[in-house]
């Protein structure tokens, strides 16, 4: 039933681009693209650092987020620079769909990258993609580094035993995205407060569909994968035989 509602949202949301490919690979082999992947993830860390450390003097403590910066062509720019990376970031999508990683296409996957960037792009064409706005998208530059460092790390066989961080990291930015709101609200008087209003409520579902995403993860790894019923019913038939045998 779950996979039913899933589908109906990957239509709405994910169509038409995303379904026509996946459709399209139905029929075709899937790609291995490594190498096209590697130069993407190490391009993906380069840029983001740039972010980064343009807006890192927006964001040190003991103001990390930036409450009551003043706007600065500076800040502009990242943030424009960020957005321009949303769209950018569509290719992770491509890659999966291209190398037929369906379990990796979820409806997060989809509504994230189909939302971020009409947030970004609202808020620069309003004239407020500046000052304490750009704190979303310092952290989420720098989640971004600690991501595709670790895809193009692992890209060459190499294991990352801090895996199960990078997803607990992205729950907290979402976290801290919602501190920052409250303390965007109580305290902000440059940026007009009430976006924070719209921040909050698109803050709220990421973190919900995130949280849901890590459990889901942790109870695929805590339970063993089980077999097709015909291979287990074939396996019980194969076992009383070799017990009959003499060969259990």
């Amino acid at each position: 039933m779950r996979a039913g509602r899933d589908q109906v949202l990957f239509r709405k949301v994910g169509a038409p681009a995303p379904q026509v490919l996946k459709r399209a690979m139905e029929r075709r082999p899937a790609m291995g693209l490594q190498n096209v992947m590697r130069v993407y993830n190490a391009a993906q860390v380069v840029v983001n650092a740039y972010i980064v450390w343009l807006l890192s003097a927006e964001h040190m403590l003991p103001n990390l987020f930036g409450i009551n910066k003043p706007y600065t062509d500076g800040t502009r720019y990242a943030v424009f620079l960020h957005y321009c990376c949303k769209f950018v970031d569509f290719l992770d999508t491509v890659f999966i769909l291209l190398r037929k990683k369906d379990a990796q296409f979820s409806f997060l996957h989809v509504y994230h990258h189909s939302t971020i960037g009409i947030m970004w792009g609202f808020l620069l064409n309003i004239g407020h993609g500046n000052g304490s706005a750009s704190f979303g998208a310092w952290i989420n530059s720098l989640v971004h580094v600690v991501m595709y460092s670790h895809y193009f790390y692992t890209s060459f066989g190499f294991k990352n035993p801090l895996k199960p961080l990078i997803t607990k990291f992205q729950i907290v930015q979402f976290y801290l995205c919602l501190l920052h709101v409250l303390v965007f609200l109580a305290m902000e008087t440059v940026v007009p407060t009430q976006l924070g209003y719209l921040q909050f409520a698109y803050h709220v579902t990421m973190v919900g569909l995130f949280t849901q995403f890590y459990k889901k993860v942790r109870e695929r790894r805590r339970s063993p994968a089980r077999a097709p019923f015909g291979q287990r019913a074939r396996a019980r038939v194969h076992a009383r035989t070799r017990e009959c045998a003499g060969l259990r």
